[in-house]
C-alpha cells in the first residue's frame, strides 16, 4: 500500500484488535479496585468507558451481523441516547468489573468481526470510524489509569 491508498476493511480491524489487545493489557496490568471510581469531573470511570466500547462496537459494527443479537446489558449507552426505546436493555446488568466486560465484549466482538469480514456492505469508512472512537476511549482509559496510579 503506498502513502495515498487508504487501509482496506481487514488492515483496520487488525488495528481494531491490536487497540482492544492493549486495552486489555492496560487494565490486567491497573490497580482493579480503582476501575469504578469516577475522576473528579465527574466523567466516566474506567469500567464506565469499558462497558461503553462494548455498546460502541455493537452500534458501529453490529449491523453487518446476518441476524439480529440482543444488545449486550453490560453495555453503556451515552446520556443523550439513554432514553431511546432502541436501547431500552442496555446497561440494565450493572457491574465494576471490568474484566466481565471485557469477556462479554471478546464473545460479541468475534460475531462481529467475521460478520465484517465476510460482509460486502462493510466499508473501510465504518471501520476507520469505529476505530477512531475506540481509540478516543483508549485514551481517555490511559489517563484515567495514568492519574490513578499518581495519586497512589
Amino acid at each position: 500500500m503506498n502513502d495515498t491508498e487508504s487501509p482496506d476493511v481487514v488492515t483496520l480491524l487488525d488495528r481494531v484488535d491490536g487497540v482492544r489487545r492493549g486495552l486489555t493489557g492496560l487494565l490486567e496490568a491497573g490497580g482493579h479496585a480503582s476501575y469504578a471510581t469516577r475522576p473528579p469531573s465527574g466523567e466516566w470511570s474506567v469500567v464506565e468507558n469499558v462497558r461503553h466500547l462494548l455498546f460502541a462496537e455493537q452500534l458501529h459494527l453490529g449491523k453487518f451481523l446476518p441476524e439480529d443479537v440482543d444488545w449486550s446489558k453490560l453495555g453503556l449507552v451515552p446520556d443523550f441516547a439513554k432514553d431511546w426505546d432502541e436501547f431500552a436493555d442496555v446497561g440494565t446488568e450493572p457491574t465494576d468489573d471490568a474484566a466481565e466486560v471485557i469477556r462479554e465484549w471478546d464473545t460479541i466482538h468475534r460475531l462481529i468481526i467475521d460478520a465484517v469480514i465476510d460482509s460486502t456492505e462493510a466499508t473501510p469508512k465504518d471501520v476507520q470510524d469505529h476505530l477512531d472512537h475506540l481509540l478516543y476511549h483508549f485514551n481517555i482509559i490511559k489517563d484515567l489509569l495514568d492519574e490513578q496510579n499518581d495519586a497512589a
